[in-house]
């Protein structure tokens, strides 16, 4: 990767072990979030929905082939995600690929079940332009599957469209 840092500051002394400098960056990243979910409000399970809700009762329209297509070819063309399948690629088969992903979406729709796969990220440190040995000036960038991308994209529009 070529934004890696080099060396770190860990505990006052300069570090350029990788394995270490990844190990200090998964912490500080990963207390981050507990830091921010801790400010928020306690939530009892009575106001979570059901593990496998309908998401159909919200009243969110199952996907169409041609709405599939038109996500895909809006892709750039220089991601590649967390799968290694490149973008240029998906979009040469978007057609044979687009009722295999309705059904996907449709399942998640219908279950409330997003796949583990889904989920995985590779995530990398990027430095927010202040000093390269401070970790604190770092940010995470989270690398997704391709097909995550997709999914990701037509939940954003329909959820966009009932919000507005």
């Amino acid at each position: 990767m070529k934004d890696e840092p080099a060396n770190i500051c860990i505990d006052g002394f300069i570090c350029n072990d990788k394995k270490l400098i990844a190990e200090t960056f998964n912490n500080y990243f990963i207390d981050n979030v507990n830091n921010l979910t801790n400010k928020l409000p306690n939530v009892t399970y009575s106001e979570i929905p059901p593990k496998n809700c309908n998401l159909r009762s919200c009243v969110i329209l199952p996907p169409t082939e041609c709405e599939i297509i038109t996500i895909i070819r809006q892709l750039k063309i220089s991601s590649c995600g967390l799968d290694n399948i490149k973008v240029s690629h998906i979009k040469c088969i978007a057609i044979s690929i687009a009722p295999i992903l309705k059904h996907l979406i449709d399942r998640i729709l219908d279950t409330g079940i997003y796949p583990n796969d889904f989920k995985i990220a590779a995530v990398t440190p990027i430095n927010k332009s202040g000093d390269l040995k401070n970790i604190a000036d770092y940010r995470p960038i989270s690398v997704l599957s391709t097909f995550n991308k997709i999914i990701e994209k037509f939940l954003h529009e329909r959820l966009s469209s009932i919000l507005n």
